[in-house]
């Protein structure tokens, strides 16, 4: 994975079920962790600011993030045929708004 022109490693992996993401700096420094969380432990505040940015979405998808200080809620919310990647501090203020781009299938892949 490229981020921000710089190479880094992304690990996935499950504990006890739940689903962990990792993004590690090729010089072994750990850049980001990601865990999935249940949508009923999510703040109100942080599903408020989705459903308010989206009112005809629907959240699929909750995780808490910690970036270096910085720690704040990813949620994929479902609006029509887009996924939306959210990023939302606990007090409700909306760090990011993106589309997500559909990921290719295994058999696109080898596809010229």
């Amino acid at each position: 994975e490229d981020s921000d022109g710089k190479t880094a490693y992304e690990l996935e992996y499950k504990v006890d079920g739940v689903d962990h993401a990792t993004l590690i700096a090729a010089n072994g420094d750990i850049l980001e962790q990601e865990t999935d969380v249940e949508l009923s432990t999510v703040p109100a505040p942080v599903t408020d600011a989705a459903s308010k940015a989206h009112a005809d979405g629907n959240i699929k998808e909750a995780s808490i993030v910690t970036a270096g200080d910085k720690k704040f809620y990813e949620l994929d919310v479902k609006v029509g045929d887009d996924t939306h990647e959210m990023k939302i501090n606990a007090d409700g203020t909306v760090i990011s708004d993106s589309i997500e781009k559909p990921e290719p299938k295994e058999n696109d892949k080898d596809k010229d």
